[in-house]
């Protein structure tokens, strides 16, 4: 927890709205849309568009929210992965 908390990536995780009946609110949900970003970044996109991270959820079987994922992008936007990560 400490060291996502000094690691410049922490801002570009969407933090889920207030939690709904049923639903848990924690950051770790969004690390999911971080992390299909950042495949996507692996598998040779210099900027992952939503479909890319979409995608890649889709292969996973992984339930998405499309806000989360328009959050990431909006939060990368401008910002190379490989300069966020120290």
């Amino acid at each position: 927890q400490a060291v996502l908390a000094r690691c410049p990536l922490q801002a570009a995780i969407p933090h889920p709205p207030a939690a709904a009946p049923g639903r848990v609110a924690t950051s770790a949900m969004g690390m999911k849309y971080l992390g299909a970003y950042l495949m996507a970044v692996i598998g040779g996109k210099e900027s992952p568009t939503a479909a890319d991270i979409k995608e890649i959820l889709e292969a996973g079987g992984i339930d998405f929210e499309q806000e989360m994922i328009d959050r990431v992008i909006a939060r990368m936007d401008g910002k190379q992965a490989h300069e966020l990560i120290k």
